[in-house]
């Protein structure tokens, strides 16, 4: 659901005007990145589920990341809770974001809620 969301026609073009997207495949599949657990280590989510998310700035310090309040990872922002999360993720990682762009994100993340 996330490499959907993240690929359509109203975010794509939002998400990679504001970030570089780097995925970061877990566990123990062939397609799993070797490294990926230090970086999950680094970043907080380690044992957090998936999907983990961190916004980091161009010298690699994270931003913000998927744990909201700290410990709760939202993983794939689908409940409504979760959403409001990853917007403020949105507001900290790339301030220069427009109101315009941020709504057009909301809007398509709240078009996917789950069933």
């Amino acid at each position: 659901m996330l490499g959907k969301f993240i690929e359509s026609k109203e975010a794509n073009p939002i998400l990679t005007k504001h970030f570089v997207i780097v995925h970061l495949e877990m566990g123990a599949a062939k397609q799993s990145n070797p490294g990926t657990e230090k970086y999950l280590a680094q970043y907080e989510g380690q044992g957090k589920g998936a999907p983990f998310l961190a916004f980091l700035d161009a010298r690699g310090k994270m931003i913000v990341n998927s744990l909201r309040g700290g410990t709760a990872n939202i993983g794939y922002p689908g409940d409504p809770h979760e959403i409001d999360w990853f917007m403020v993720m949105l507001q900290q990682a790339a301030p220069k974001m427009s109101k315009k762009e941020r709504a057009a994100i909301e809007v398509k993340l709240r078009s996917y809620r789950r069933k």
